[in-house]
C-alpha cells in the first residue's frame, strides 16, 4: 500500500493548490478571456525641471545659430586648431 491509496488519489486526480482561485475577488470574478482587451499605457508622471515652454516662437524671437570661425584667418570653413596658416 503506497501514500496515494491511502489518500483515496489516483495518479492523474492531482491538483496544485493554486490552480483555484486565490483570493475572494478572484472567486467573485472569474478571469475571461477576451480579444477585444487593449491595454493603455499608463498615465504620465511630472518630471524634475523647470516645465518646457509649448508655445511657437516667433520669427523674431528665433536666431540662427552662429558658426564657429577660425581666430586665426577668420574663415568659418575650419577653426584655429587645424588653420592651414599656423602650420606654415
Amino acid at each position: 500500500m503506497n501514500l496515494e491509496e491511502d489518500l483515496g488519489e489516483e495518479k492523474g486526480d492531482r491538483t496544485h493548490p493554486r490552480d483555484g482561485p486565490t483570493t475572494p475577488l478572484e472567486a467573485a470574478f472569474p478571469a475571461q478571456a477576451s480579444d477585444d482587451f487593449v491595454p493603455r499605457d499608463p498615465p504620465r508622471s511630472t518630471t524634475k525641471g523647470r516645465a518646457k515652454s509649448r508655445r511657437y516662437k516667433s520669427a523674431l524671437e528665433l536666431h540662427p545659430k552662429k558658426k564657429n570661425k577660425c581666430t586665426q584667418c577668420q574663415s568659418t570653413e575650419h577653426t584655429a586648431g587645424v588653420c592651414p596658416l599656423r602650420l606654415l
